[in-house]
Parts: structure tokens; C-alpha cells; sequence
């Protein structure tokens, strides 16, 4: 059986408290207060069918979207105009192998096409 190890990352804005894996996956690398190195996040799913990961560092908390997190990570920003497209088209795969950076007009264009099948 051939087995490909997972890679962690930093999460951009968070270094030293999370990293993400390039299968999706974020875990928190803190210690302190409630905290456990290298534990997994329980990711909850969004109204709009995206998971997303709640970050938490000393009064701050913010909600984001996990495959903002895997692309930024492993590929780096958004480029002006640009969005990230799924490209199994399943919003709930935010393997890094699914993800891709696409053109604005592109992405809406190749969306509203499937929505007409």
C-alpha cells in the first residue's frame, strides 16, 4: 500500500498557534490554558455547505473558511481577481489537490454552466 505522508503548514496570520494540512485538516500547535499540542479541530460546517474552523488566540476568535487556510498555506494570497475554485466542484474537499486559484469571470462562468446541467 502506498501511503503519502500529510504536510503541515503554518497558518498564515496564525503562525505559532495552528497549522493546516494540505488534506484539510487544522490542528493547534499552542500550549496554555485548555490547550493540547498537535490536537485536531472539530471543524463545523457553514450555512453555505464549507467547513470552517473556529481560531482562538488570547481575546480574539475568528471563523474561517478551511480552504482559504489550505491555499494560502501551500500556495500563498488570493491574486486580485482571482477566486478559489473546488475543482471536483465538492465544497466540502479542501484537499490542497482539489484547490485552485481562478479567474473571477472564469470561476462564475464554469459555475453557472453547471448549475444549467
Amino acid at each position: 500500500m502506498d501511503s503519502v505522508a500529510e504536510e503541515w503548514r503554518p497558518v498564515p496570520g496564525w503562525e505559532g498557534w495552528y497549522e493546516v494540512s494540505d488534506l484539510g485538516r487544522v490542528r493547534n500547535i499552542a500550549t496554555g490554558h485548555r490547550r493540547t499540542p498537535g490536537k485536531v479541530l472539530v471543524l463545523s460546517l457553514s450555512n453555505r455547505g464549507r467547513w470552517t474552523a473556529h481560531l482562538f488566540r488570547h481575546y480574539e476568535q475568528k471563523v474561517i473558511a478551511c480552504y482559504k487556510l489550505v491555499i494560502e498555506a501551500f500556495v500563498g494570497p488570493c491574486p486580485e481577481g482571482h477566486e478559489v475554485h473546488h475543482r471536483d466542484m465538492d465544497h466540502t474537499n479542501d484537499a490542497l489537490s482539489n484547490l485552485e486559484y481562478m479567474e473571477r469571470r472564469e470561476h462564475r462562468r464554469l459555475h453557472d454552466s453547471h448549475k444549467r446541467r
